[in-house]
């Protein structure tokens, strides 16, 4: 894709198919991605329902479902749907909130383990744009390491060509 450098920094160790994440307290991983536009429009497009809509992409969506974002107090949150049904709802919560640096809690719903993940957004300078990292923590199994992991990086790839072409 022209203009994106996608570059995983996994908390891992290299295996064959690239990545192998390594089992602490919890799972977590965090990327980063150069994107071609200011800081304020990138904050803008992670803090704010509208444009959230238009830029993720969950691993499990599929042609004639949809993403609504809806701004909740101190947060929004995320339904995955399909013909009336929910598939995920994912609630959150910023606890810190500039232009450069977004916390967030984090908690997708309908899971084993319905724990609250930390998800951390930097926003630094490029020379034809931002580097936007991610860190996310606190993932409760492989399965949500691996689901989170195909979100974010399918999201920001996203999120960076929606931005260049703007």
């Amino acid at each position: 894709m022209i203009g994106i450098r996608l570059n995983s920094l996994l908390h891992a160790r290299p295996k064959r198919d690239g990545f192998a994440p390594v089992r602490n307290a919890d799972w977590s991983f965090a990327t980063s991605i150069a994107v071609r536009a200011d800081a304020r429009r990138v904050y803008q497009a992670l803090t704010l329902p509208e444009y959230l809509e238009a830029w993720i992409a969950m691993p499990d969506q599929r042609p004639g479902s949809s993403v609504a974002v809806f701004g909740e107090a101190n947060g929004y949150r995320l339904i995955h749907s399909s013909g009336g049904r929910v598939l995920t709802s994912i609630a959150a919560y910023f606890l810190a909130r500039r232009l450069r640096a977004v916390r967030l809690y984090w908690r997708k719903a309908r899971t084993p383990v319905c724990a609250w993940g930390l998800v951390d957004l930097r926003l630094g300078d490029a020379s034809s744009g931002c580097v936007l990292e991610l860190r996310h923590s606190a993932l409760s199994s492989a399965e949500e390491y691996a689901w989170h992991r195909a979100l974010w990086q399918g999201s920001l790839s996203r999120l960076a060509a929606l931005l260049h072409f703007a």
